[in-house]
């Protein structure tokens, strides 16, 4: 069973810039600038086995929901259609460990392609790990890096097992860097496991509203007019912080 381990929330924090520096794409160049109200996104994308596989126990599939992952892809391409030439965006996908699958690019780049190859890379096994809480401070960390104004999107069952981080210190670390966390939820398929005394998951609502985000369902049947809600929201903000 994975442990946890304390560390201070500066210290995660500093640690996920370092790591946003090194990993950090060359800003993309827009001939005459980004107009005022242009959004940027980093998405960050659950590939765990408890979104792609279902509820497994002995490392055996009893509640198989591969639909859940198709739900969350669906609705980040819900977003993806409502981003400009002149908007920006990047891909993160976790699971036991955080991947920069597409650097932050002009128009979404090649965050489509990105979720596409997101595959299963993990066997079945009796406790799948996921890391919800320390791939938003490193999403957090590479919108600072970045040094332009950016929403986090993830797309996740909330079910975190192996985060070195707590729930707070996400939150925290999202607000030091001033950055909103909009979540996409799908139901939880697994909630217990044989030999794992308890789970971590997410209690969706604090993540999102601490840091002035919103909690959507991607299996609610108005998504498509929520997310494009969402995205105006996203842009209404941008040319209030461009009046300033």
């Amino acid at each position: 069973m994975t442990r946890r381990h304390a560390i201070p929330t500066l210290t995660l924090a500093a640690a996920a810039l370092g790591a946003a520096v090194l990993l950090a794409s060359d800003t993309p160049v827009f001939a005459r600038g980004p107009a005022a109200d242009a959004v940027s996104v980093v998405f960050v994308l659950d590939t765990s086995a408890s979104v792609q596989q279902g509820r497994l126990e002995r490392g055996h599939r009893v509640a198989p929901a591969p639909e859940n992952f198709d739900q969350l892809v669906s609705a980040a391409r819900l977003v993806l259609g409502e981003l400009r030439p002149d908007d920006e965006a990047a891909l993160v996908t976790f699971a036991d460990r955080i991947s920069l699958v597409a650097p932050f690019a002009a128009g979404g780049g090649t965050v489509g392609q990105g979720m596409a190859s997101a595959a299963l890379r993990q066997p079945p096994r009796a406790f799948p790990a996921s890391v919800v809480h320390d791939a938003v401070i490193a999403a957090a960390g590479l919108v600072a890096a970045r040094g332009r104004p950016a929403h986090v999107l993830l797309l996740s069952d909330g079910v975190d097992t192996s985060s070195w981080a707590s729930q707070p210190e996400a939150i925290n670390a999202a607000r030091a860097f001033g950055v909103e966390v909009d979540f996409v939820t799908v139901p939880r398929t697994y909630e217990t496991y044989d030999d794992v005394d308890s789970v971590y998951p997410v209690d969706v609502d604090p993540l999102a509203k601490k840091t002035g985000g919103r909690v959507l369902s991607a299996r609610d049947g108005r998504l498509a007019t929520k997310i494009r809600d969402l995205v105006e929201g996203w842009r209404a903000a941008a040319l209030s912080r461009t009046a300033r």
